[in-house]
């Protein structure tokens, strides 16, 4: 799609809004020379069917004026050319980033049409480029929010990839981003948790050194029995800009996993520190504990 044809409908508001302002027929081209919007009026008199050559000349001349239409060097080989029912008619390009994506038609077929577009010519061309300005801004504005969407899509396609659960807050502590595993390891809807606060699901003291006084925490153990029987390790970094907390993100552990992982280093005796394990819970300990007795049982 072209970049006119994306914002049709802010391109045919523009369109309608040049007619009724003037008081003429009003048309918009995109650079493959399909009509994008239109007046009322406009298709009943001239159809869909562009003049091509016509418009190759106004993207070569960036600002045409017609005060003959149907003789004009432009109209050779119209349907129209020397028995045009127009009166005259304004053209100007769009221009976007330096290249042209389009061409805004302004076409009279009455007298005092006529002299609407031709007396005020210089200030008719300047409103043109008022306008042409906005729907730049709107691609502008439509393409910024298109890489937001691409960028936002990618970081939760990677928060999701990531094997260990991810939830990331704002300054208030509600959860603004929450990957599946997160869900799964503390046992709540995703689609539902989204907008509530953290102290909702874990409990307050846990989590109240990263929100109220932005601390980071390391391998916290959490265990609640009722109502959902969650046994986790709990991590987080507060995010700041400019001194500014915006919220934090925090790791979440199955601990079944944390077992898991720790039993594998000590049976595969993988050269590592048990010191180098998050963790410093009694239940940590405990386990690295086991871990390093079965490492020197192997290996023996």
């Amino acid at each position: 799609m072209t970049k006119l044809e994306i914002i049709q409908k802010t391109a045919q508001h523009v369109v309608s809004a040049i007619s009724s302002a003037i008081g003429v027929d009003v048309a918009m081209f995109d650079q493959d020379f399909k009509v994008i919007a239109t007046s009322k009026t406009f298709l009943k008199k001239r159809g869909r069917k562009a003049n091509e050559n016509y418009l190759r000349g106004v993207f070569n001349r960036d600002v045409v004026i017609v005060s003959n239409p149907g003789f004009n060097d432009l109209c050779k080989g119209c349907d129209c050319e020397g028995n045009c029912p127009e009166t005259a008619e304004v053209d100007r390009t769009i221009r976007y980033n330096d290249q042209i994506i389009g061409v805004i038609t302004m076409v009279a077929y009455t007298q005092a049409g006529r002299e609407k577009l031709l007396n005020n010519t210089s200030e008719l061309l300047e409103f043109l480029g008022e306008m042409a300005n906005l729907l730049c801004n709107e691609i502008r504005l439509n393409e910024t929010l298109e890489k937001e969407t691409v960028v936002k899509r990618h970081l939760e396609t990677t928060v999701n990839f990531i094997s260990d659960g991810i939830i990331t807050i704002d300054e208030k502590g509600k959860i603004n981003q929450i990957n599946d595993q997160a869900a799964n390891i503390l046992k709540i809807n995703k689609k539902l948790v989204m907008g509530r606060h953290l102290q909702d699901f874990l409990p307050f003291n846990y989590v109240s050194p990263i929100i109220d006084e932005r601390k980071p925490i390391r391998g916290q153990e959490i265990l609640i029995s009722t109502p959902r029987n969650i046994h986790c390790l709990l991590s987080g970094n507060p995010v700041e800009i400019e001194g500014k907390s915006v919220g934090a993100v925090i790791s979440v552990k199955d601990f079944k996993e944390v077992r898991t992982d720790i039993y594998q280093l000590a049976h595969e005796q993988i050269k590592c520190d048990f010191k180098d394990i998050i963790g410093d819970s009694d239940t940590i300990k405990k386990i690295i504990e086991y871990a390093k007795q079965i490492a020197s049982t192997d290996s023996t």
